[in-house]
Formats: structure tokens, C-alpha cells, sequence
């Protein structure tokens, strides 16, 4: 595969670093929602077993710096196939935010939980996060193409 096609195409002129900012944004703002007290912190932090305090121990810098670099990837990967793919209506981003949540992370997430015997309740929490960011920001993305 030649990566410098898949960073420096055709595409790439197309492609626009506030939207690719915005997705990593709406993630991060998700996940902070996603895994606060407002949502799903003590059954998540139940599931891995640990604590907050735990958490604090290992540096927020660290856990937050690789979740944005996580999101800002991601951000990018998801516009370029929007782009390529020319989808301009939100539906059909959603979509292919759908398909490559079920293609990719859940088909390549599961069989480790399954494997690691992780909780059935810390597989969907995780997962629905990863739903609920790539249907939305392939919605933002085909609106912002």
C-alpha cells in the first residue's frame, strides 16, 4: 500500500484541518460525557476494576493525550472516506460511520473481550461510545463535505 497516496492525494487538498479538529472535538467531549458520573463511570470503572483514584495514578496527561491522538486519527481516516467517497448527505455519513463501527472495531474489539473474559457490560459501554462518535461526526462530516 502506498502511503503516501492516503496522506498526500488528491483528496487531501479537500480535506479540511477545522473539520478534522471538530471530530476529534465532538470524541472528546463524548468520551467526557460517556465516561463521567453522568453517564457510565462506576459500572465502566466497576468492569475494569479500578478506581478514579487509579486512573489519577497513571497520569491524566498520558490517558488524555493518547485519546486525543486516538480521536484526531480517527477524525482524519473517517473525513478522508467521506471525501473519497463523496457522501454529502448526513445519512449516508451516519452510515458509513455505522459500517465501520460494526466492520472494523466491533468485529476486531469482541473476540478479544470474549478471549480476556471482560465483561459483557464494559464490552457495551465502550462500544456504544464508539457508535455514538462515528455515526455523529460521519453525520458532521458528510454535512461539512
Amino acid at each position: 500500500i502506498n502511503i503516501d497516496f492516503l496522506l498526500y492525494s488528491c483528496y487531501a487538498e479537500y480535506m479540511n484541518l477545522f473539520a478534522i479538529l471538530l471530530g476529534t472535538v465532538i470524541n472528546i467531549i463524548i468520551g467526557s460525557i460517556w465516561y463521567s458520573s453522568v453517564l457510565f463511570v462506576k459500572p465502566w470503572l466497576k468492569s475494569i476494576g479500578k478506581t478514579e483514584k487509579d486512573l489519577r495514578k497513571k497520569g491524566t496527561g498520558v490517558l488524555y493525550g493518547t485519546t486525543s491522538l486516538m480521536a484526531l486519527i480517527k477524525s482524519y481516516i473517517l473525513l478522508y472516506l467521506v471525501t473519497i467517497l463523496n457522501i454529502t448527505n448526513p445519512v449516508d455519513g451516519a452510515a458509513l460511520g455505522f459500517l465501520l463501527w460494526f466492520g472494523f472495531i466491533v468485529t476486531a474489539t469482541a473476540p478479544d473481550y470474549i478471549f480476556a473474559g471482560r465483561p459483557t457490560k464494559l464490552f457495551v459501554i465502550n462500544m456504544s461510545y464508539h457508535l455514538v462518535t462515528l455515526v455523529l461526526v460521519g453525520a458532521v462530516f458528510a454535512l461539512w463535505h
